[in-house]
Formats: C-alpha cells, structure tokens, sequence
C-alpha cells in the first residue's frame, strides 16, 4: 500500500514535469524552450530525477522543417506496465520435509 502510494505520487510529479516542458515548447513566448539539444538535456534531468523514467514514459519531438535542430512540438505519453506485487503472487512451494 505504502510503495503503491509512492509510485503513484512518483508518476504524477514526472508527468507535472513532462506537462511544464511540453508547456514550454510549444509557447511562443520569450524564455522558452526550443532547441532539440536543450530538450534532450532537459528529458536526461528527468530521468536522473526519476529512476525508471524510461520504463514508465515515451516521448516524441517533432522538429521544424524550416530551422534544423529547433522543435515546434513536443508529445508524451504514460506507458503502461504490469508490476506483480509480491502480496499478490503465490509464494513459491515450499517442502515440510527437513
């Protein structure tokens, strides 16, 4: 219950963070991101952040076809896994015999 709760609260900061910088991409407003290389560093600070990052989200940059190595958009979406929790699955057989 309390790992449960954990990773729930872990998963939705990530995506609180994943929402700001998809924010930040796609504004038009000063201070922004739009560099693909500065998006990269920003998706690598995420997942030092939240280990397992990769297992639990995908991402797509769609780049500007005008100006090489700027981003005009950036998508993410929660992958879903299957986690068997130890309470859950049978425990292994055990003999009586000694």
């Amino acid at each position: 219950m309390k790992e449960e709760g954990m990773r729930v609260r872990w998963i939705e900061r990530a995506m609180e963070d994943l929402a700001n910088l998809q924010r930040s991409v796609r504004s038009n407003k000063r201070g922004t991101i739009k560099s693909c290389e500065k998006i990269h560093i920003k998706i690598g600070r995420l997942a030092e952040r939240y280990p397992g990052f990769n297992k639990y989200f995908s991402y797509d940059i769609k780049e500007d076809p005008e100006r090489l190595g700027y981003a005009i958009d950036f998508s993410y979406t929660q992958k879903p896994v299957f986690d068997i929790n130890k309470e859950e699955s049978s425990p292994p057989f055990r003999s009586l015999c000694y």
